[in-house]
């Protein structure tokens, strides 16, 4: 019996992703519009807490956002933001998503936000790992 446990054991332990994530370079990627800088990690990992953070030209208000799975249907991952100044210009957020199947997924994050009485939105596409 002892021999089944251990090779099992061993067997899942093969298994295991060893690659430490958090010691890769920090890089960033920044995306741009009109009216504001999105930045998020360079590289993103399911399962893994990363920020996201959105500089607008001028002060914003509501500011709403969510991550939808493209590659698959994960359901849709709202995203809460704080304003980082008075100004109301900078704002930032934490987001976990959760593994699927797929090695390598296909996120929608979509924005919305009121400026000067108006809804503006904006979308980015990213890429997330298993």
């Amino acid at each position: 019996m002892k021999p089944i446990i251990l090779a099992s054991l061993l067997i899942l332990n093969g298994c295991y992703d060893t690659v430490n994530k958090t010691d890769k370079p920090h890089k960033i990627n920044t995306f741009q519009s009109d009216s504001l800088t999105l930045t998020i990690p360079h590289e993103l990992y399911a399962e893994t807490l990363f920020d996201v953070g959105i500089t607008f030209d001028h002060p914003v208000s509501n500011i709403k956002g969510e991550l939808t799975g493209i590659s698959m249907d994960m359901g849709k991952v709202p995203l809460f933001f704080t304003s980082n100044n008075q100004d109301l210009t900078a704002y930032s957020t934490k987001v976990l998503l959760g593994a699927c199947a797929l090695p390598v997924m296909q996120w929608r994050l979509s924005l919305t936000w009121q400026e000067n009485g108006k809804t503006q939105y904006f979308e980015q596409s990213i890429t997330v790992q298993r």
